[in-house]
């Protein structure tokens, strides 16, 4: 079968990978379509020159005219930016989306299955998507990320999810969630994870290492949290992701759709909102950056 002719590899992510250099890959639609368009590229900018100064290649991935695109140029990047609406893409949108020749971000769910079909073993996301409570809505990523071989790197969960119901999901299907050092107190939120262990970026890449290793399927989630920007009190999230409810019950979201309504709700009302998000990013991308330097080593030693 030949995947090739959905993929294109920008000239940095190609060269990196065929030396064997570390790469890692990040999804595009926690910004793109979250974000502000005002703050997008200058959000992306800063996401890749974090990995880059932590030793890694960057790849963002989206789909541009039915292509698969892991690592953009400025030109790409520029376009992606200033579609007013860009549209995010999960799994359950690729087929129609490459057949379409649609052009979007995508979803982390999405990015972890270019990641695997492109060779790169590190992703990183600022959220991934989670188990919301009292209700059945459970995101592809999860699933993704327990039939991946992925290191994937995150802050926490989306807004509205539960990180608590998410680690308890992840640890039915065999997915470890570690923290890694220094090991950071977070406010009491539920978009946090509270990891019971926690590693180092060159202990990540041992047990990814190790895991591919003894032939166990799965990925392994690392949540890095690092906010120089005070994070909401419990209060302002609780009150905030009420709203952001209600108005979403109004005008009938649900799934997907839902998900993304409530992160722009988050960035609409609340400015600290879009600098955390991008400080997250960024501090996951260095993170993940790291691990894919430690297990390049690994790959080669």
């Amino acid at each position: 079968m030949n995947l090739q002719k959905y993929l294109s590899f920008s000239a940095e992510a190609s060269t990196a990978l065929r030396k064997k250099k570390p790469v890692v890959a990040l999804e595009s639609a926690s910004l793109l379509c979250a974000l502000p368009p005002a703050h997008r590229l200058s959000g992306l900018k800063s996401i890749l020159l974090a990995a880059r100064r932590a030793g890694a290649e960057p790849a963002i991935i989206a789909i541009i005219n039915g292509i698969i695109h892991i690592g953009l140029d400025a030109a790409q990047l520029s376009q992606l930016c200033s579609i007013d609406n860009p549209v995010k893409l999960s799994r359950r949108d690729l087929p129609v989306a490459l057949a379409s020749n649609m052009t979007g971000a995508v979803s982390a769910a999405a990015g972890m299955i270019a990641a695997m079909l492109a060779g790169i073993r590190v992703f990183s996301t600022p959220a991934i998507g989670g188990v919301r409570p009292n209700s059945f809505d459970i995101s592809a990523d999860l699933q993704e990320l327990s039939a991946s071989g992925l290191a994937v790197v995150c802050s926490g969960v989306s807004y509205g999810a539960s990180a608590q119901a998410t680690a308890e999901h992840l640890e039915t299907s065999g997915v470890p969630v570690l923290g890694l050092l220094p090991e950071t107190q977070n406010p009491i939120s539920e978009t946090f994870f509270r990891p019971t262990r926690f590693v180092s970026t060159e202990q990540a890449a041992q047990i990814a290492h190790i895991k591919r290793n003894l032939g166990l399927s799965g990925g392994i989630l690392l949540t890095a949290n690092q906010l120089s920007t005070p994070w909401f009190s419990a209060e302002e999230y609780q009150a905030c992701l009420s709203r952001a409810q209600q108005s979403a019950q109004k005008r009938s979201l649900y799934g997907q759709a839902l998900s993304s309504y409530i992160t722009s709700y988050f960035m609409q009302h609340y400015p600290s909102a879009i600098e955390i998000r991008i400080q997250q990013a960024c501090h996951c991308a260095a993170q993940a950056s790291e691990i894919a330097t430690h297990l390049t080593a690994l790959h080669s030693s």
